[in-house]
């Protein structure tokens, strides 16, 4: 057990220790699973595990409830916890946890639902001139480089032009503080019992919409000169309390429909949400939900459109307010709406609020019919990202005889394997050996708990995912945000990144640590994707060539850029075929539709489930007759030589597949080379064929010496 002592040097007792770990939530204390090893006796204790367990259960909600109080309630509609929200003398510090804004008639609240404390923001001359009723909005965020929560309010008057004042307070201040106007009229509504919806914090940055209505402060001819600017978002730093000069791009939306769309923090994630009635039966609504995956280039990936029948009174007067407030660890998606549905008239009563949730792949709604007061926001203890069984990865060399002199840089996969990698002296001592020679050092996500325990990164800049921010600090990193899971941070021999969307980047730069160059790079080249393609043979090739320096697009036909495809992760696990799971879902960054194929230099044809029906899609055929017709290289891997046969472009050529796809190959008066053993490879005048995944070095490698890219060491 750890030896815990308190201020005046007294060890606490074990009952102490005990009392206060209950109350620390469960990724806290993950962390200090992984960063103290004396401490996991306790944490495995069963009777330890069920005590927590019991004091949070599962998924919770804050909601202001009746008589002033918040309910803390759970899905099933339990109230676990009933805090008064009357004005209390008490204040709320900042810490890590989660605090909620609570507005209520002319007060402004901050709710710490760990402790129950309530403390009333002061009142200024501002909000006494607008009184209770006013149209705005309040955001409250904590800045990680000083642990302050800070709440910012934007008010909007009116008198002949719209004017709107932005102001800041920091808890255990007095004061507000004026800061500048944001570029564009920030988008509000009529606040009542809960804060407006439209905007969201994530890692001290608050996030808002422009009002569609008003882009400019000056109305006296908006109906004359109306225009409409909803398809971007405006950013507020709470650290240096300025608006960021430039607006984002938001998602593009093929649809015609109007709609109303609102951004929302999903488990760290700014997504934004659109929704709308349909035309022909308004009971019925329509979401649709988009995350952000890389703001600055303005890409956003649609992974839900959600279908769903409200009770509505009026179909015609009423407007669902609809808000996202987390994804669930299986996926499943959790949103609230007001069940009677707001309204422009104020005599009707005040919305009551329901929580629905949707699975995607059901694509289906449960509803839990309790009825509240305005939902403040979720706390969730569904802690962390979703987990299904992978690829088998095949070892090709044994740790006991591993000799790092003979190795020039070392890389350190994430997931799961760190938490109990970081505990193994053998490994530690590894990882030093690399780092005291200057070796190059890769390491993504929790790989970085390994860099950690083996004390390599004292005053080191990194990056990781985001869980593993504390053990960095601790062990003395300077802790680079990773405010996209792309991120990557290099700091003399060590390469850092947060997730694998960042692997291109975290290629690239290691390649360069280890004295690399690439040339002839400078190719455009096209994947052509389908559900169900095969997830290693998608992403490896896709990153790969990204990591190359390549512009590379990928599409499928009747999706759009940030569409997502589901992929099927196929193995070889000793049964007669290939085994067969879910996947990742990829993401597409470019739209079938607008194709130019013309532009691009090559194609590449992923396998697995996905060519089964693209070989039955005529546009498809005629893609990649056109790319063989012209000369340019195609490389296809698995099951994608059944487009190529139904193509008709095989006639004469020579060609390798997944063994169950020979019929196809031969049948199109293709020449069969067979994959013995299944990693390799044929290069046919511009046709690369592959017969599986494990062929990747060599498909990728054969796909380079056609585009001319090399890669030289020094």
């Amino acid at each position: 057990m750890v030896s815990t002592a308190n201020k005046s040097g007294a060890a606490l007792s074990l009952d102490a220790l005990w009392e206060i770990l209950l109350r620390i939530p469960a990724k806290t204390l993950w962390r200090f699973r992984a960063a103290y090893p004396s401490c996991r006796p306790l944490f495995s204790d069963p009777s330890f595990i069920r005590a927590h367990a019991a004091l949070r259960p599962g998924l919770i909600l804050a909601l202001s409830g009746e008589n002033d109080r918040i309910h803390m309630t759970d899905l099933s509609g339990n109230v676990v916890r009933r805090i008064s929200i009357a004005p209390q003398d008490v204040g709320v510090a900042s810490h890590p946890g989660p605090l909620y804004l609570l507005l209520d008639r002319s007060r402004v609240s901050v709710v710490d639902p760990d402790n129950g404390a309530v403390s009333t923001l002061p009142i200024d001359d501002l909000q006494r001139r607008v009184g209770s009723s006013f149209e705005g909005s309040y955001a409250l965020g904590r800045v990680a480089s000083t642990g302050k929560h800070k709440v910012l309010r934007v008010v909007s008057r009116y008198h002949k032009r719209i004017e709107q004042h932005c102001d800041v307070f920091t808890l255990g201040d007095r004061c507000w503080r004026p800061v500048a106007s944001a570029p564009l009229c920030v988008k509000f509504h009529i606040i009542r019992r809960h804060v407006a919806t439209h905007n969201a914090v994530i890692q001290g940055v608050v996030y808002f919409l422009p009002h569609r209505t008003y882009p400019s402060f000056d109305v006296i001819h908006v109906e004359n000169n109306l225009v409409c600017i909803t398809n971007c978002v405006m950013a507020f730093d709470l650290e240096t309390e300025e608006w960021r000069p430039t607006t984002l791009p938001g998602p593009r939306n093929k649809t015609d429909k109007d709609g109303e769309l609102k951004l929302a923090n999903l488990n760290g994630n700014l997504a934004m949400l659109r929704h709308s009635h349909d035309f022909h039966d308004h009971h019925w609504v329509e979401i649709d939900v988009w995350f952000a995956t890389d703001l600055e280039k303005g890409l956003w990936v649609k992974e839900h459109s959600i279908r769903l029948k409200l009770p509505m009174l009026e179909p015609w007067m009423f407007v669902p307010d609809i808000q996202l407030l987390s994804v669930l660890d299986d996926g499943r998606v959790l949103f609230y709406y007001s069940g009677n549905c707001s309204s422009e008239n104020q005599s009707l009563p005040e919305p009551n609020w329901r929580t629905r949730i949707y699975d995607p792949r059901t694509k289906s709604c449960d509803e839990h019919e309790q009825s509240y007061g305005g939902p403040i926001q979720s706390q969730v203890q569904v802690q962390t990202y979703a987990e299904s069984k992978g690829h088998n990865f095949a070892l090709n060399a044994s740790f006991d005889e591993v000799d790092a002199a003979v190795y020039d840089g070392l890389v350190i996969p994430g997931g799961r394997a760190p938490e109990y990698l970081a505990m193994d002296e053998k490994v530690l001592d590894l990882v030093r050996k690399f780092s005291n020679s200057k070796k190059a050092i890769a390491s993504v996500c929790h790989g970085q708990l390994i860099l950690a325990a083996a004390g390599v990164v004292q005053n080191r800049t990194c990056t990781a995912y985001p869980a593993v921010k504390p053990v960095l600090i601790a062990a003395g990193a300077k802790w680079e945000e990773a405010d996209t899971m792309t991120k990557c941070v290099v700091d003399g021999n060590i390469v850092t990144a947060a997730a694998y969307d960042g692997h291109p980047e975290f290629i690239s730069l290691f390649v360069k640590a280890l004295g690399g160059s690439v040339t002839g790079s400078n190719k455009r080249i096209l994947f052509l994707c389908g559900d169900y393609m095969e997830d290693y043979e998608v992403m490896v090739p896709f990153q790969s060539l990204q990591a190359l320096g390549c512009h590379v697009d990928a599409v499928c036909p009747d999706k759009a850029a940030g569409d997502k495809c589901p992929t099927a992760i196929h193995d070889f696990e000793g049964d007669q075929t290939y085994s067969e799971k879910p996947g990742h879902d990829f993401a597409l960054n470019a739209s079938f539709d607008s194709l130019d194929a013309s532009s691009y230099d090559a194609l590449v044809i992923p396998g697995g489930r996905a060519p089964e029906y693209l070989a039955l899609d005529d546009r498809v055929l005629s893609l990649a007759k056109g790319f063989m017709d012209k000369g340019k290289p195609v490389a296809s891997i698995c099951h994608g030589q059944q487009i190529l046969s139904a193509a008709g472009v095989l006639q004469g050529r020579k060609c390798t597949a997944y063994p169950a796809v020979k019929l196809n190959v031969v049948l199109a008066g293709a020449t069969w080379l067979e994959p013995d053993p299944i990693h390799r490879c044929f290069t046919d005048g511009n046709l690369v064929t592959g017969a599986a995944w494990p062929a990747h070095p060599e498909f990728v490698s054969q796909l380079m010496a056609l585009l001319g890219i090399k890669v030289a060491f020094a």
